[in-house]
């Protein structure tokens, strides 16, 4: 007939409808499972937060490092390969757009 029987052995009750205390105490086990989740959710979206951060830094001082190193030997006037001064001009323009930015 598709109702429920419910029946406490403890007190030797029975009901067809569902006892308060039962509703009660799915209703925290729900909340508690939710709040789980959601806590796992946070604590993922930390760590993935934190290897992206690291390694936007890592890459930015990759690049610092280069343009260091690329200034360092375009100011010391010596000749440079044309792989350098091609670098260099990249460099260059990727000042100029990261000011035009700001």
């Amino acid at each position: 007939s598709g109702v429920d029987y419910y029946f406490n052995h403890h007190t030797h009750e029975s009901s067809w409808e569902k006892p308060s205390e039962l509703t009660m105490a799915e209703k925290r086990a729900l909340n508690n499972a939710r709040f789980k989740v959601i806590k796992e959710r946070k604590k993922r979206k930390r760590l993935v937060d934190a290897r992206y951060n690291q390694k936007i830094l890592t890459k930015q001082q990759h690049q610092e490092t280069k343009r260091q190193a690329l200034s360092s030997s375009i100011h010391e006037g010596f000749y440079a390969p044309s792989e350098v001064r091609h670098a260099a001009e990249v460099l260059l323009l990727e000042n100029r757009t990261r000011r035009q930015a700001q």
